[in-house]
């Protein structure tokens, strides 16, 4: 890839060519260097100005409005991936709208991406500042945003079954994943803050919410096949890691009411934990970490 020359305009291809190459590296686990380029992405996006719409429109036209906007979407969401991922701020504020929806491409195209877009919208500033605070200890976390944040997640229709139908395998598995994913960082915003309670009524303030999760997980994942998973390449692994593992401590820390519902929660858990180490490539760490759960559960490793 050239670089940009004195006398050269940013172009659509070249900002979706160096986010290309931002996943391609996040696939190869070199977290820095992919960081320079979703940096550069968000540079050239910024260049665009395709936050201001009549700027746009003036120059190139209502095709070319909805290609960027699209392409600022697409950069939008991987941006805060990566800021919870690795604790980095982030520069791309959201759009005033969604996109649009285009003929040229098929409606289930079209809703999938809009229903990504709408779970990443709720990382907001004020959520990430929080994320942050579990690492630094600087942010206070009130109960009521706990609560507030999770009602967020619930309305959010994205995800439901009513919002993936129609949709292709592939785009089910990221919005089941991402939206459970969403729900078990809040939780952990409150578990930092010690917010939380085994006795809890309320089951967004449990300790054992993530349990509730990892048995609603396998239920919704079961009937979903591995390739429509793995495609999405490092993303949804580190998604799945996390849920995994957040599960397995809880299960190891919060004793069960019943031998039969300690089998349920290994079951759940043993489940989550085969689909993630199926997929391409699992990190040598994360395996290692996730199988002396396992082991302590007492549950064979294969």
């Amino acid at each position: 890839m050239s670089p940009v020359l004195l006398d050269e305009d940013v172009t659509v291809r070249r900002i979706t060519t160096v986010q290309f190459l931002h996943v391609c590296l996040m696939g190869l686990r070199r977290h820095r260097l992919a960081f320079y380029y979703l940096r550069q992405a968000v540079s050239m996006v910024q260049m665009l100005r395709i936050d201001d719409a009549s700027a746009i429109m003036a120059s190139a036209g209502s095709f070319e409005q909805a290609r960027r906007e699209r392409l600022y979407w697409e950069v939008f969401v991987h941006e805060r991936f990566y800021s919870i991922s690795e604790q980095r701020t982030v520069l791309l504020l959201p759009l005033t709208r969604l996109p649009d929806l285009d003929d040229r491409f098929p409606y289930s195209v079209h809703h999938g991406f809009v229903q990504i877009i709408r779970l990443f919208l709720l990382i907001d500033s004020d959520f990430l500042a929080k994320w942050f605070a579990t690492f630094h200890g600087v942010q206070d976390v009130t109960p009521d945003w706990i609560r507030a944040k999770h009602a967020e997640i619930d309305a959010e229709s994205a995800g439901n079954d009513e919002e993936v139908t129609g949709l292709s395998e592939m785009q089910q598995a990221d919005l089941v994943i991402t939206k459970h994913w969403l729900r078990m960082l809040v939780w952990q915003i409150a578990m930092s803050k010690c917010l939380l309670s085994s006795e809890a009524s309320e089951r967004h303030m449990s300790l054992l919410f993530p349990v509730r999760i990892s048995a609603r997980l396998r239920e919704l994942l079961t009937d979903i096949s591995k390739q429509a998973i793995e495609v999405h390449g490092s993303g949804i692994q580190q998604k799945l890691f996390e849920l995994t593992d957040t599960i397995g401590n809880v299960i190891l820390t919060v004793p069960a009411a019943s031998l039969e519902e300690t089998r349920q929660r290994v079951g759940d858990f043993k489940f989550l934990y085969e689909l993630w180490v199926s997929l391409p490539r699992p990190n040598t760490l994360q395996k290692e970490l996730l199988q002396s759960k396992l082991e302590k559960l007492d549950v064979p490793v294969g």
